[in-house]
């Protein structure tokens, strides 16, 4: 829109001092996108070690494990496609009962639905949490 990229200040600048100006803007921008690249992917994430809980640990069974990361059961008829579409992600899904209370859930999905009320929810843009 107007003003956005160049202020209204710059309104009467010549050529010359917009080109120095929009240079300028568009410098910083172009220098965090190149580093993005050449960046090491490793330098964005964590060992797994750092997320260590004793708390997660004591709820985290054998079982779970299996659930979401070993052989998933073939397919077969489904009640719902929600279902059948998450076994199409390769992962499986896991429960594990009394980690959060009901109470608590509900006071989350209800403050959540308000905020989509409002229009206040928005699906993310970046490309490593996309949804």
């Amino acid at each position: 829109g107007l003003g956005r990229v160049l202020g209204p200040e710059l309104s009467g600048a010549s050529d010359i001092e917009l080109r120095a100006k929009l240079v300028e803007s568009f410098e910083h921008y172009i220098t965090k996108m190149v580093a993005r690249v050449v960046q090491s992917l490793d330098s964005f994430t964590r060992p797994p070690v750092d997320f260590k809980c004793d708390w997660a640990d004591s709820l985290v069974q054998r079982c779970h494990i299996q659930e979401l990361w070993g052989p998933q059961p073939p397919s077969r008829d489904h009640a719902s496609i929600s279902e059948s579409s998450w076994l199409e992600l390769g992962v499986g899904i896991t429960v594990i009962d009394g980690v959060i209370s009901e109470g608590l859930a509900a006071r989350a999905r209800g403050e959540l639905a308000a905020l989509e009320a409002a229009g206040e929810v928005q699906a993310s843009k970046d490309p490593c949490n996309v949804g």
